[in-house]
């Protein structure tokens, strides 16, 4: 009953971490693609483009 109760917990706190290193791993990503990536995107002139 006890190794039920503790198993839970430790499942409980492994998806906090999961969530928690996932968010801060979003964030770190998310930098680069704004300031680097968009901008080099962004010159690009799309009205020439025939498809």
């Amino acid at each position: 009953m006890i190794a039920q109760s503790v198993n839970q917990i430790e499942m409980v706190i492994d998806l906090a971490v999961g969530v928690i290193i996932g968010a801060a791993f979003g964030k770190i990503v998310d930098s680069p693609v704004k300031d680097i990536i968009m901008p080099v995107i962004g010159g690009i002139d799309t009205s020439a483009m025939r498809w």
